[in-house]
């Protein structure tokens, strides 16, 4: 008699919770919950935190959440092999699918904006600042340690002698120059090959950009903001280090084609003001976090409503 009353508690158990209709409640707790995670470990890998603290950075967010994700997977798994009439397996599985879904998204995404952003800003800031060089006499060997470079008044990018290397895309260079290019009547520069040749003996300072000079035409040239009637006299120094060696490419045969010497050639993204661009480059940063946020919370919670359907489908309750 005993085990009848328990079989049909049990039953009558099975019979409640069938009954059990769509819990938004348990999807939203789902979405917020692993959206917070997604934020977190976006924040400690894109931001200052990972530039200064790169290992720590890593224990402390992705590593943290890849152990409690570990935790929450291993209790999911006991919870669906040990279930009872009543257990909330499908809160645990929908939870875990989508912590496992923010780690990954939050380091992928934080990943990107820390090589896009972040490293550039802090990366200047640890070169030096120098002001009024004059690319006709300075030399680019004593200033290998440059961020951020001030041009003498009347320096200038000459587009017109541009050059471009094709790897893919386009790498496109363009010496960058204080006085003439080409001698006038009465000029005592020195001459060689029919062109100036700098006080400092070589071309050595250089604007440069991707993709932006891909036309034959002489206005062609877009990169960085030395165009459009823009002469900007301050450069930001390239710090790519997978661009460079196209870069230097384009430069050797700039140098073969007009003859003339380059020995240490420096590479700049000519702007307006450094120190506006950076501040820029954090607010795009910071732009970028909160727009992933909210698209991996509208992937959450669609995720998130997908597994609670299919799990009361398949009577996963």
């Amino acid at each position: 008699m005993e085990k009848l009353n328990l079989s049909a508690e049990r039953v009558h158990l099975l019979q409640k919770v069938a009954k059990k209709e769509r819990d938004p409640l348990e999807i939203l707790f789902c979405t917020v919950l692993s959206t917070l995670v997604f934020i977190f470990v976006y924040a400690l890998i894109a931001f200052k935190f990972r530039f200064e603290e790169p290992s720590l950075a890593w224990v402390l967010g992705p590593g943290i959440i890849f152990v409690i994700c570990c935790l929450l997977s291993f209790f999911t798994y006991k919870k669906i092999k040990n279930s009872m009439p009543g257990d909330r397996r499908n809160l645990f599985i929908n939870l875990t699918v989508c912590f496992w879904a923010a780690l990954l998204a939050g380091i992928y995404c934080g990943d990107r904006t820390f090589w896009q952003y972040t490293t550039n800003i802090w990366s200047y800031r640890d070169l030096i600042s120098y002001v009024d060089i004059n690319p006709a006499s300075d030399h680019g060997q004593a200033y290998m340690d440059s961020g951020h470079v001030y041009f003498k008044f009347q320096s200038k990018v000459l587009t017109q002698k541009s050059h471009k290397f094709h790897n893919g895309d386009t790498y496109c260079v363009a010496p960058i120059i204080h006085g003439n290019f080409i001698p006038t009547p009465g000029d005592t520069s020195q001459i060689m090959n029919g062109y100036i040749l700098p006080p400092s003996g070589s071309y050595d300072w250089w604007a440069v950009g991707t993709n932006c000079c891909d036309s034959d035409a002489p206005n062609s040239w877009t990169c960085g903001e030395a165009h459009q009637g823009l002469t900007p006299r301050s450069g930001m120094r390239l710090l790519s280090d997978n661009q460079r060696p196209y870069y230097l490419l384009a430069v050797q045969e700039w140098s073969a084609t007009y003859g003339l010497p380059v020995q240490h050639p420096l590479f700049f993204t000519m702007v307006k003001d450094p120190l506006e661009t950076e501040d820029q480059y954090a607010s795009w940063a910071d732009r970028d976090m909160w727009n992933d946020a909210a698209w991996f919370l509208l992937a959450a919670f669609i995720i998130s409503f997908l597994i609670h359907v299919v799990l009361h489908r398949n009577k996963v309750f």
